[in-house]
């Protein structure tokens, strides 16, 4: 027998925002297929929490996991008579959140992607860059890359304690390629058991180039959180400047691949499917490298032109762009601001 609750606990940068979009879009096709996906607002990017909201209350402007907001879900979806419930956050990666998830649906499917550690390493960074106002510079250290890996491990520890199905890891990699996303959905949709036809969907949160990474690690210093979404929208349309880019140089790549199988031969991470996939994904990652062509690798880099970034976005959000200024004219600079930052400010 299915599963009466499907959880998509989105492991940061596998997809979460993609795979969401495409439920809310569908939900009445998941309907039709007897899934009910609760409806949840997305912002200007068509990104979102998926159905946090439904499952946890905002006390002192944090999410904080709900057994009472669980349970009134649960009254909602029998309400529906639909015969699933399908469940999609990033925030249900985290120990609390399962935690709690578990006490209330501890007969779930929980389903993740799991993806290449250094690429994710590198793919994390850029979403802090882009939604959390980041200001330095990548940290590619094998202590960062461990602290990484523990919590994902701790992640698949506590599914397989609370709850009494297996989780389902899915190789986020395997989905690489000219429709990522929509293979992505397809692969969660045959892993969930849902019989929908197969569903073609635009990319979410598209890479940055370089320059426009650049320009907002910069004014991440400077700007607003409630102006981030706005800058990110119109940045991410931003055709122009470096797209074929790697911010962990190639010996810093090999070093944390090599970092992994030390992990792995040290026996620090116990569940065997994750040791499987981290001792798959090393030696992938290191084939990869030895094929892959020359290309910038701009983390060395302390200073690019940002001047075109800037006139983009005097174009299309001038009064962001003389806030900007304002700002930087009138609180000090950071350590991390860089000279083209300024110059850019300028034109």
């Amino acid at each position: 027998m299915k599963p009466r609750t499907i959880i998509h606990a989105g492991i940061p940068k596998t997809g979460s925002s993609a795979l969401q979009d495409a439920f809310l879009r569908q939900r009445h096709s998941l309907q039709a297929a007897n899934v009910y996906y609760p409806d949840h607002k997305v912002d200007v990017n068509r990104v979102s929490s998926g159905t946090l909201p439904r499952t946890a209350t905002l006390i002192d402007h944090c999410w904080k996991p709900s057994h009472q907001e669980c349970l009134r879900l649960w009254r909602e979806f029998e309400e529906s008579g639909l015969e699933r419930l399908l469940l999609s956050s990033e925030f249900y990666f985290l120990p609390d959140f399962i935690r709690t998830l578990a006490s209330v649906y501890p007969d779930a499917s929980v389903i993740a992607f799991l993806r290449d550690p250094v690429e994710l390493l590198e793919s994390a960074y850029i979403q802090k860059v882009k939604r959390s106002g980041e200001t330095r510079r990548i940290d590619a250290s094998a202590k960062a890359l461990h602290i990484q890996l523990s919590q994902v491990e701790l992640f698949t520890d506590i599914v397989e304690e609370k709850f009494s199905h297996p989780i389902s890891l899915l190789d986020y990699s395997l989905s690489a390629g000219n429709e990522a996303e929509r293979s992505l959905m397809n692969r969660f949709l045959q892993a969930a058991e849902i019989d929908l036809h197969p569903i073609q969907i635009p990319i979410i949160n598209k890479r940055y180039s370089f320059e426009s990474l650049e320009f907002m690690r910069n004014a991440n210093g400077f700007m607003p959180k409630s102006q981030r979404s706005r800058a990110d929208k119109v940045l991410q349309d931003y055709s122009e400047g470096t797209r074929d880019y790697f911010l962990i140089a190639r010996e810093d790549a090999i070093f944390l691949y090599g970092a992994i199988n030390t992990f792995i031969k040290q026996d620090r991470f116990r569940n065997p499917r994750l040791r499987e996939f981290l001792r798959a994904a090393s030696e992938s990652g290191l084939e990869m490298l030895a094929k892959r062509e020359p290309a910038a690798v701009m983390a060395a880099k302390p200073d690019v032109d940002l001047s075109r970034v800037a006139r983009h976005l005097e174009q299309h959000i001038p009064d962001f762009m003389q806030e900007l200024r304002n700002a930087v004219s009138t609180h000090s600079e950071t350590p991390q601001t860089t000279d083209s930052f300024r110059l850019s400010l300028e034109c």
